[in-house]
């Protein structure tokens, strides 16, 4: 296979990868600008699967919300360990805000839904998919699934009007 055969080989392989092709989490001519043009096929083919990995990993560690660009089970198995190294570090930055006083308090589970294995946690959970604010019944619904994968969610305090006030 010839150099653009082998470029075009992987980057094609990483468009599958993704849910939707565009946008491209890695172009083409990045991949190319990567790769040195010279060596033999052998190793070409080992430079250019390198550089893609490498590319992803830089990619995803500057935003990991581009993992949720990839399908939930990807071939390479570099590339799922990236992307669940990824996914993991989305969702130990998302944050439960307790919001209210004691007669109306509701959890708001934005930043959560917003990641990817937050979306599975609160399905698994039972909680409704357009949800965003939960009641303390459906917080401890919530937590239950949580602990069945040692997970501790990290909760955060919005303080109320009056607190605002007084500060």
């Amino acid at each position: 296979m010839s150099y653009h055969e082998l470029i075009s080989k992987h980057h094609e392989a990483l468009c599958e990868a993704q849910e939707e092709r565009w946008p491209e989490v890695v172009s083409r001519y990045e991949l190319e600008s990567a790769v040195p043009q010279g060596p033999t096929d052998a190793l070409l083919d080992g430079l250019i699967q390198k550089a893609a990995v490498v590319l992803v990993k830089k990619k995803l560690d500057e935003n990991p919300a581009l993992n949720q660009q990839f399908a939930a089970q990807v071939k390479n198995p570099l590339l799922q360990q990236l992307l669940t190294a990824a996914r993991i570090k989305e969702l130990s930055r998302a944050r439960i805000v307790k919001k209210g006083g004691r007669k109306k308090l509701a959890y708001d589970v934005t930043d959560l839904r917003a990641t990817f294995y937050g979306k599975q946690l609160l399905k698994t959970a039972g909680l409704g998919d357009r949800q965003r604010v939960l009641d303390k019944d459906e917080l401890e619904k919530l937590n239950e699934t949580c602990a069945k994968v040692k997970l501790v969610l990290p909760e955060t305090v919005e303080p109320t009007a009056t607190e605002r006030f007084f500060e």
